[in-house]
């Protein structure tokens, strides 16, 4: 019966990926994401709904579209794989908690804004109009205090943006872009001001890694990368739920960051 439900909640995840294609296309292009059928952007074909099962389809396919064979992006069988096993490996482990809704509900969040930034360099405005009556809920419910959901929203946001501004100021350059500061909002007021901090820190540390990484290429090759905020977030975000909520190690990075 365990195993019925994890392949449950895979496959709901998988659905959950495939809408988040919809919304990172649809957002991008300003449409509605409840209006029309998903069609083919080359030909502009309708897609039949068993041609838009989540990975199979991908597969019987063979990546392609079904009227102009077309190839189709990886990155429709990628996300939604990843959201499934994401959903799955927080259900497995927390179970049937808020804890686990709460969570699942940040993974789509996250993953969403990070393959948005990566494609379009832009971080959809609709997460945070979506997040802000979650996060109303959850203060309702006590899931969250008043007190921390304004810290959350407020503490680590209000530093991003005065980094930002800095920034700014110094390279004369748009380095951090509103949709980060907001999305940042998002998650604090959701997770809480310890939690969204722990993703400004490390977040920031994994782009600087990034970025040493890629310096010696870009020298040689005189160019210079770009790396979107969101994956560094994503990153330290990916990390805190591995060791934090997913597993029981002997060092808490969230712990270790508070003390700090």
């Amino acid at each position: 019966m365990e195993i019925f439900f994890d392949l449950l909640v895979f496959m709901f995840g998988c659905c959950i990926g495939s809408f988040s294609n919809v919304c990172i296309y649809r957002w991008h292009v300003e449409t509605s994401v409840v209006t029309g059928r998903s069609h083919c952007d080359t030909c502009g074909k309708q897609i039949k709904w068993y041609d838009n099962i989540p990975i199979l389809s991908y597969i019987l396919l063979k990546g392609k579209c079904r009227n102009c064979h077309t190839h189709l992006s990886l990155q429709y069988p990628f996300v939604e794989l990843l959201t499934g096993l994401t959903f799955l490996a927080i259900y497995s482990t927390l179970g049937n908690t808020l804890l686990t809704a709460k969570l699942l509900f940040v993974s789509w969040l996250f993953i969403v804004a990070t393959v948005s930034d990566i494609l379009y360099r832009e971080v959809p405005d609709e997460l945070t109009y979506i997040s802000i009556p979650v996060m109303l809920v959850l203060a309702l419910v006590r899931e969250n205090s008043w007190i921390e959901l304004g810290l959350g929203v407020l503490f680590p946001g209000i530093i991003l943006l005065i980094i930002a501004v800095l920034a700014d100021l110094v390279t004369d350059k748009i380095l951090i872009g509103g949709g980060d500061i907001k999305f940042l909002f998002s998650i604090g007021g959701l997770m809480g001001a310890e939690f969204s901090m722990s993703i400004l820190i490390l977040g920031c540390f994994a782009l600087a890694l990034v970025y040493f990484s890629l310096f010696i290429e870009d020298r040689a090759e005189g160019k210079q990368s770009y790396v979107p905020m969101l994956v560094g977030f994503a990153m330290a975000y990916a990390f805190i739920l591995l060791s934090h909520y997913l597993a029981s190690p002997t060092f808490d990075i969230l712990n270790i960051i508070t003390f700090i």
